[in-house]
C-alpha cells in the first residue's frame, strides 16, 4: 500500500491534506484540498487506519474530460466544475429563483455556459 496521496482528481493540485474523526459509530476520514478547496469525507467501517484512507481516495478512475453540456452542469449542483474561459475552479449552484449559476470564490456569479466548463482542468496539448 503507497501511503503517498495522489493529485487531487478536480484540479490535479497536489497540497492535499487528510483529517480523521474517530467516535464509537464512525471512523471518518476528510480529504481537503488547499489547491481547489474540495472537501471529500469518507465515512466507513470498513478501514480503521490512516493507511486505509489513503488507499481509498488513491483509488478512483478519471472520466475523459469533455466539455459538460447545460444538463450535466445542472446535474452538478453544488459540485466543483473548471472554468477553462477563466482558469479557476468555481461551484453550480441554484439560486432562490430557481435559476442555475456559476459562483466562483470572490463571490461573483455567472450564467451556465455551453462547452466551457469541465470535471478536470483541461491538459495543454
Amino acid at each position: 500500500m503507497d501511503n503517498k496521496l495522489k493529485p487531487c482528481p478536480f484540479c490535479g493540485g497536489t497540497n492535499i491534506k487528510l483529517y480523521s474523526e474517530k467516535d464509537e459509530t464512525i471512523h471518518g476520514f476528510f480529504h481537503f484540498c488547499d489547491d481547489c478547496d474540495c472537501r471529500v469525507k469518507i465515512e466507513s467501517r470498513l478501514f480503521d487506519t490512516d493507511e486505509e484512507a489513503i488507499d481509498m481516495w488513491n483509488k478512483r478512475t478519471i472520466s475523459p474530460n469533455e466539455p459538460l453540456s447545460l444538463k450535466q452542469l445542472k446535474e452538478r449542483v453544488g459540485k466543483p466544475v473548471y472554468d477553462n474561459l477563466l482558469k479557476r475552479w468555481c461551484i453550480v449552484v441554484k439560486d432562490y429563483a430557481e435559476y442555475f449559476r456559476i459562483a466562483y470564490k470572490d463571490e461573483s456569479r455567472r450564467k451556465l455556459d455551453d462547452g466551457r466548463f469541465y470535471d478536470h482542468e483541461p491538459k495543454e496539448e
